[in-house]
Formats: structure tokens, C-alpha cells, sequence
């Protein structure tokens, strides 16, 4: 072999070596010794005048698929069928495994033969198993997590779908995959139109887009489900990460607690109706009639026994409302306006303040549950501004835009009667949470400006309680 040939053979730093017509070895370069030397290789049979062929056999009838490739791959460029070969292979040592991406090419003499190289590709391979089993992690948590992910482009076309979703809505990733969200949450807008343009605000890079407490989920099967859903975007991918929380049992348990806490309610205000209050008009008939007796005697003690038989009758009729008011009210659709108004006057009456309720406009709601449910927070709502900030006026407010229903309590007293701010929270305030999140409504409670507490309950007027929210 002339210098040049060697000095090409050399200057590679792939391990190179020639093959003549029949695969017999007729050179390599030093690389090529180099390498089967630290892994272990026999010079005999891969070095100088070996067969590379017969290895190719011998590896193939030990059942190597790499050898098996490789020799038909050989043979067809020394018989001229392929211009080139391409085969990644592993080289697996006592020490290290090694990978290398073997080229053959054709030889343009008149003898034929062709030339072989293998560079080592060990690393990229490693970082890209490593990748692999990165993202085969990635996958089966995504598979296997409890609550249903999705992925989608800014146009809102769905891109990923994981088991549980497809368990949640009853449709396959198939089915999904490469069609709008909007065939699973109608309910839902995930766009703004803009210049006639519709697409998703812009937001900060990773930033949660927010949590929709409750959004309807139109089943496969014709049903529907109750979740809640927790909005990311990917800046990166430009893409939207939905999680998908299935609410059927939180609801269930939910309905179940309110349920508990109102019989509970119901037999203490039926025990103080009953019990209390017969103890009570018996003690009422016999002061009555001491005092009876008492005025025909004349005795000195007469204003006495008066103011006590008015106390009396105080008592009597503040069991009366309290036993009234423990006892669960069911407000129809159309009668949450009454009610409401009923509230205001029975709590100025008896408690020696302001209660008015206003209502411009009528206010029609379609879903009972949702009516009896604002009714008992407004209901809580009051009886914490009288018992925990003394106010001397409170205003009831229901509005409705649109199919937004809104209902607003405020009141004078001195501050926030929130117990959570110092306490942790109050039955009562978990009780208004839990009803509030029953019907998909969003609460706020919060200062008035100048003094006072301030209670908001926002809720859709419709009976799935379906939530339209622009991402923002």
C-alpha cells in the first residue's frame, strides 16, 4: 500500500479498514487495531487477512440481528446492489458498552471491494438512552396519574390525551387527538376574538393560567361530568397543559356533609320548637298567672314580676326565630328574589338593625340547587355580620347579567368577621366554601372600603352549571 493511501487511512478518526471481493481483510488503519485491542478483540479474527464476512456468519448464526444486517448490507455493495451501507451497532465489552455507526462503500477499482468505517458513537448514544428513558418516565407518569392531562396548540386542537381523561370523558386519545376541546367542554371559551382573529391571550412564559373550579365535561356516552381544571402554557412548545381533576365524588361527599349539617340543623331546631319551646309557654301561663294573682293582691313586687313576663315573652320569641331559622329552607328557581327578601326583614326585625335587600331587575334562575345554595350563603353571610361584627346595617344585593348571576352582602361593622384571618376558618365560612363550590360559583370575601365586610357569590345561571372564562 503506497503512502497516500496510508496517510488517508490514517487521518480518519473513524476505525477504517478495506475489504477485497471475497470480504477478506487487506488493511486497516491503526485506530481499527486499536479498538479491538481495549475491547477485548481477536486480531485474527478481525485484523489483517481475516474474513470480515465469516465474522458477520458467525455473529448472525449466534443469533446477532446486527450481524445478520450487516452481512446482507456487505455483500450487496461488493456485489454492487447498494451504493452505500449504513448499520448502528453495539459493541458490548466487560467493562463498557460501546456503540459505533458502521459505513460501507464501494471500492472504484478494477478488483472491486469495499471500505469500511466505524465511527464510535458511544456518547450521543448514551445521552440519547438516557432521553429515552427520560421520556418512557415522563410517559408512564403521565399514564398512570389519577387525574386526566391534555395538551393543546393555541388553536384549541388537542394534541395529547392520557388514560385517565379518556376514562373521565368515555372517548379514545384517537378519538380526540386532532380535534377541538370544545367537543369535550363546550361549555368552556378558550378564545378571544380580536381583529376578527381568535386565539389565546399572551401570558408569561410558565405562568399557571388558572384553576376553573368547575367546568361540565359532555361524556361520550351523552353524560356529564363535573371537573376542575388547572391551566398551564408552554412558551417553549407553544402549547397549553390542561389537568383534568374528575369532581363526581368531591360533589358527592360534599352534598353528602351539607346534607348531615342540615338534619342536624332541622332536629335542633325542631328540639328547641318542641321541647324548649312547650318548657317555655309553660313557665309564660304560670307567670301570667302569678301575676294575676299578684295584681289582686296588690303586691309591692308586681313591677318586678312584669318585666320578668316580658323578658319571658323576649325569650320565647327568640327561640321562636332561632328554631325558625335552624330549620333548612328549599327555595325554588323562581323564588330565591322572595326569600331573600324575607331574610332581610325577619333579621331587621329581630335584631334591632338595617337589613334591606335590593334587586333592580328580576333575576330568573334555572337550577333550584343553585337557588337554595345562594340562599344559605346569604343566610350564613348575615348571621356572621350580627354575630361577629355588630354591624348596624347590612344590604343584601342580587344582580344578574347576562346569564351571570351575582349576589353581594355587605355590612357596617368594624372589619373583616373572616375568623380565618387569625383563627383558622369557621364552620360557617366552610359551609358558604363548600355550597359555593357545589354549584360552581366563585366566593370572595373581603374589606369594604372604609369599614365593613364585603361577601360576593358569582355564579352561571344555568343548570350545568357550565363556566365560560377567557384564559388570562
Amino acid at each position: 500500500m503506497n503512502e497516500v493511501v496510508r496517510a488517508v487511512l490514517e487521518a480518519f478518526p473513524a476505525h477504517i479498514c478495506i475489504l477485497n471481493e471475497e470480504g477478506v481483510i487487506v488493511a486497516v488503519n491503526r485506530r481499527w487495531n486499536q479498538f479491538a485491542r481495549e475491547n477485548g478483540g481477536d486480531l485474527k479474527r478481525c485484523g489483517l487477512g481475516a474474513n470480515y464476512l465469516e465474522v458477520c456468519r458467525r455473529a448472525a448464526k449466534d443469533g446477532d440481528a446486527g450481524g445478520a444486517e450487516a452481512l446482507a448490507g456487505i455483500e450487496d455493495v461488493l456485489a454492487g446492489r447498494r451504493e452505500s451501507f449504513t448499520l448502528e451497532a453495539g459493541c458490548h465489552g466487560a467493562e463498557k458498552n460501546r456503540w459505533f455507526l458502521m459505513l460501507a462503500a464501494p471500492l472504484r477499482t478494477n478488483h472491486g471491494g469495499t471500505i469500511i468505517s466505524h465511527v464510535d458513537i458511544t456518547e450521543q448514544k448514551e445521552v440519547e438512552l438516557a432521553l429515552h428513558e427520560s421520556e418512557y418516565r415522563l410517559r408512564t407518569v403521565i399514564e398512570t396519574a389519577a387525574e386526566g392531562i391534555l395538551s393543546m396548540n393555541s388553536a384549541g386542537v388537542v394534541d395529547a390525551f392520557n388514560a385517565a381523561a379518556e376514562q373521565i370523558s368515555g372517548y379514545s386519545r384517537a378519538e380526540v387527538i386532532g380535534n377541538s376541546i370544545s367537543m369535550l367542554m363546550p361549555s368552556l371559551s378558550w378564545a378571544v376574538h380580536e381583529g376578527g382573529q381568535e386565539h389565546l391571550r399572551p401570558v408569561e412564559p410558565g405562568r399557571l393560567l388558572g384553576r376553573v373550579p368547575l367546568v361540565v365535561i359532555e361524556c361520550k356516552d351523552g353524560s356529564s361530568v363535573p371537573v376542575e381544571l388547572s391551566i398551564s402554557k408552554v412558551d417553549e412548545l407553544d402549547l397549553y397543559s390542561v389537568i383534568i381533576r374528575d369532581l363526581t365524588e368531591h360533589r358527592a361527599m360534599q352534598e353528602q356533609l351539607l346534607t348531615i349539617a342540615e338534619q342536624e340543623q332541622r332536629r335542633i331546631g325542631q328540639d328547641l320548637h318542641d321541647d324548649v319551646g312547650q318548657e317555655l309557654t309553660g313557665l309564660a301561663l304560670m307567670v301570667e298567672s302569678l301575676v294575676e294573682a299578684m295584681e289582686e293582691s296588690h303586691s309591692p313586687e308586681i313591677e318586678l314580676v312584669h318585666r320578668v313576663s316580658e323578658g319571658l315573652r323576649r325569650v320565647q320569641e327568640g327561640m321562636r326565630n332561632l328554631s325558625r331559622g335552624l330549620m333548612p329552607v328549599e327555595v325554588d328557581a323562581e323564588g330565591l328574589m322572595s326569600a331573600l327578601n324575607d331574610l332581610a326583614a325577619r333579621i331587621g326585625a329581630n335584631h334591632e338593625l338595617t337589613c334591606q335587600f335590593e334587586c333592580r331587575e328580576p333575576v330568573r334562575l334555572e337550577n333550584n340547587q343553585t337557588a337554595t345554595q345562594l340562599y344559605r350563603i346569604a343566610q350564613e353571610a348575615v348571621a356572621n355580620a350580627v354575630r361577629h361584627a355588630q354591624a348596624r346595617r347590612i344590604v343584601l344585593q342580587l344582580t344578574q347579567e347576562k346569564d351571570q348571576v351575582r349576589l353581594e352582602i355587605r355590612d357596617d361593622g368594624p372589619g373583616l368577621w373572616n375568623p380565618g384571618e387569625q383563627h383558622g376558618e369557621g364552620m360557617g365560612l366552610q359551609f358558604m366554601r363548600n355550597r359555593a363550590e357545589l354549584i360552581g360559583a366563585r366566593l370572595q370575601i373581603e374589606a369594604c372600603e372604609g369599614r365593613g365586610t364585603r361577601v360576593v357569590c358569582s355564579v352561571q345561571g344555568r343548570n350545568d352549571h357550565g363556566v365560560r372564562a377567557d384564559l388570562e
